[in-house]
């Protein structure tokens, strides 16, 4: 399935009966380089963990997949959760986290679900307002957790991209 596709989107979603939220700012891929390019540069790759944060369908977390040794993708919108399920099924190195990233205790959340592996944050969020869980990430840094931070402006999109070495 490509998940970049308008068509396949349109028909995944219609399975579903989902509908898109405005107020959450849904809006989902439709240019394969984004979530290829994003996945690049995240510094996902074999024996290191990824962090997403919103996968929304899921175009940038099976690039994470496919480079990464384990992906564990937190979704806020329960409603994506049943298309998660599909359109993941063939990445048996994912697992979908419903959940709220700014509640999460993130040290703990890694330990549990990357032991051993350094761990690489990355998101593709929506644009239509400010992240405010930059800094539930970046006051890690303060809780002897060191990352780096690499941010990517192109047209309509604002990927994340944190390290966090612990």
């Amino acid at each position: 399935m490509d998940l970049c596709n308008p068509k396949e989107i349109k028909a995944l979603l219609g399975r579903h009966g989902f509908h898109f939220s405005k107020s959450k700012g849904q809006n989902f891929l439709i240019q394969s380089w984004v979530p290829q390019q994003t996945a690049e540069a995240s510094g996902a790759a074999p024996g290191v963990g990824v962090l997403e944060i919103g996968p929304g369908i899921g175009p940038l977390t099976a690039q994470l997949a496919q480079r990464g040794e384990r992906v564990a993708a937190v979704e806020l919108d329960a409603t994506l959760l049943p298309i998660l399920a599909e359109t993941m099924a063939p990445y048996p190195n994912v697992e979908i986290v419903p959940g709220d990233i700014l509640k999460l205790d993130l040290p703990a959340f890694c330990r549990e679900h990357f032991p051993g592996l350094p761990v690489v944050v990355c998101a593709n969020l929506p644009y239509n307002g400010h992240f405010s869980g930059k800094s539930h990430l970046m006051r890690y840094h303060d809780h002897g957790h060191a990352f780096t931070s690499q941010f990517l402006h192109q047209i309509q999109h604002l990927p994340y991209h944190f390290r966090i070495q612990r």
